[in-house]
């Protein structure tokens, strides 16, 4: 239950003249501009439609380096770790814990014990001054203060606004060996995968507003809509406030791995081809020209021009450029995306696409030519891959086992 703005009020003053009291300290609820958007990266991908693109934003693109770095306990395993999220001059990561991030210096704003898998989002609420923070949690969604609740004596007060259980529901894909695809946060609704099927929360209490049964592929929101992978025939698209069935995508292409909606379409990427779709309309299709197919695939960025994947052909992994408007192959970068356990999600801005590596570190590639810019290798004691970036502003932010990292303009 949400308490009300007076109540909510009355127990902020009274935490903190406790604390007060007691020579401890408490968190002050910040406001932010807007209660219904948040500026930054605040979910993995960027934003609900999963394009990885920043439009606006001017990253390192000729050389870089680094502007902060914070160690904390990351993800320990195979496979690329969850990205960092971003907003309202915040950085989230998680893993073995979850630390929140001052943005400009790096320092800790707080941090607590946490199992988590998938890349955290930001939902911003009305029902409080500050946003919601989800993540997942030994198999459980979690809706938590952004900035952490109030401390009292060195204890949390207030850090936990609703938790979603797995119990019932099937399982979570939070903290299982498949992590399964992050939340997703579009207008005051999250959407979370439960078992087999997806769900939509409020991101302020976590009432449970619809259900659809559907596989793991990271849900794509654009203009009111949600996209699912139904199985291999293709994505159900739904809306997004009530998850009534509003049309089906026919692809037969095979399994949907990822998707986004771009300009005026949604690009598809499936275990072997890449295709966009207008409406009922497959524009293009296009595929590596290998006899095998892939054997691996994964998310899809979209600038205004070209779309972004990693491809395998008969030798090896590559990432590709393909044109938007016919599926053209515009151009292929040996700098190919970590493979495990899908191909790691590029991100776009400034002419440049930014993308974790299978040999190690994150690539800067120039997305007009296809050339590597720089790399960056982090400070990691272990050679596990480094996160998908963040993008804000000047600055990229990315994790890897053992520290956070601001990066900018060298």
């Amino acid at each position: 239950m949400v308490p009300t703005p007076t109540r909510r009020q009355v127990l902020t003053v009274g935490g903190t003249a406790a604390a007060a009291l007691a020579g401890g300290y408490a968190f002050a609820e910040r406001t932010t501009g807007d209660p219904d958007t948040l500026e930054g990266w605040p979910m993995s991908r960027g934003n609900p439609a999963g394009t990885g693109y920043a439009p606006d934003a001017t990253p390192p693109r000729d050389g870089v380096t680094v502007a902060w770095k914070q160690s904390f306990e990351g993800r320990l395993g195979f496979g690329y770790h969850p990205s960092p999220v971003v907003a309202d001059g915040q950085v989230y990561a998680v893993g073995e814990e979850l630390v929140a991030l001052n943005t400009d210096t790096g320092d800790i704003e707080f941090r607590t014990r946490t199992n988590g898998q998938t890349a955290p989002a930001i939902a911003p609420v009305r029902a409080y001054n500050s946003p919601t923070l989800v993540v997942g949690d030994n198999g459980d969604a979690m809706g938590l203060h952004a900035d952490g609740g109030f401390t009292v004596l060195g204890s949390a007060v207030g850090r936990e606004r609703w938790r979603l259980s797995a119990t019932g529901g099937g399982t979570l894909s939070f903290g299982s060996s498949d992590p399964g695809p992050p939340p997703v946060v579009a207008d005051g609704l999250v959407l979370l995968r439960r078992g087999d099927a997806v769900v939509a929360v409020t991101a302020s209490d976590g009432t449970i507003e619809w259900e659809q049964t559907a596989e793991s592929m990271r849900p794509v929101v654009s203009e009111g809509r949600v996209y699912l992978n139904r199985d291999f025939s293709g994505i159900l698209v739904c809306d997004l406030q009530t998850g009534e069935r509003l049309d089906t995508i026919e692809t037969d292409d095979g399994w949907v791995a990822a998707a986004a909606a771009g300009p005026d379409g949604v690009v598809i990427n499936t275990y072997g081809k890449v295709l966009r779709v207008t409406g009922e309309t497959v524009d293009w299709r296009y595929t590596s020209g290998a006899d095998n197919p892939n054997t691996h695939a994964g998310a899809v960025a979209v600038d205004d021009g070209a779309v972004y994947t990693g491809i395998r052909d008969e030798e090896r992994d590559w990432l590709v450029a393909l044109d938007l408007k016919d599926g053209a192959e515009l151009w292929r970068s040996k700098a190919a995306p970590e493979p495990s356990p899908a191909y790691t999600p590029p991100a776009v801005a400034n002419d440049t696409v930014y993308i974790p590596v299978e040999d190690g570190g994150i690539a800067a590639i120039d997305s007009e030519e296809g050339r590597v810019r720089w790399r960056f290798e982090g400070d990691g004691q272990e050679a596990l891959p480094m996160s998908p970036v963040a993008i804000v502003d000047d600055r990229l932010y990315v994790a890897d086992s053992s520290y956070v990292y601001a990066l900018e303009e060298s």
